[in-house]
């Protein structure tokens, strides 16, 4: 098995042996931020460890920092 150094998103470790963590990917736009904070309270709630989102504008780059006051779990 190769080895692989540990490295962290947020306060989740991921490689140099850590444990496996769950993550997924938000499907709604996301400039929806009412949506996208239901989905990643959703993620969660399924012990999901690791939220991501697809930043395809300018819109939706604003609307990150509305998300992450609704959710820190967002990284």
């Amino acid at each position: 098995m190769k080895k692989t150094r540990k490295v962290y998103v947020g306060d989740v470790a991921i490689g140099g042996g850590s444990p496996i963590s769950i993550q997924s990917m938000t499907t709604k736009e996301t400039k929806n931020i009412e949506e996208v904070v239901k989905q990643i309270n959703d993620f969660e709630k399924a012990g999901c460890d690791i939220s991501r989102s697809a930043i395809n504008s300018l819109e939706d780059a604003r609307a990150i920092s509305e998300i992450k006051k609704e959710r820190i779990f967002l990284l």
